[in-house]
């Protein structure tokens, strides 16, 4: 009966922590897409793709240039 009992905590635990490695990888899937996309958003404002004439490197060197 005690081995039963042992046998049935053992496979619950397995299948947990299989559950929890498999959402902690998809999880961190999701947060590294995040990172690479905020840096391909951050290039292409700083390099001007977005058609914003404000935002950018260029803006960023006229205003250290201005200030100094």
């Amino acid at each position: 009966m005690y081995s039963i009992f042992l046998v049935i905590l053992y496979l619950l635990n397995l299948v947990s922590v299989k559950v929890f490695g498999e959402v902690e990888y998809w999880i961190t899937i999701i947060k590294v897409l995040t990172v690479i996309a905020f840096l391909i958003v951050g290039a292409a404002i700083i390099f001007g793709v977005t058609g914003n004439s404000e935002a950018g490197i260029a803006t960023f060197i006229k205003k250290m240039v201005k200030n100094k």
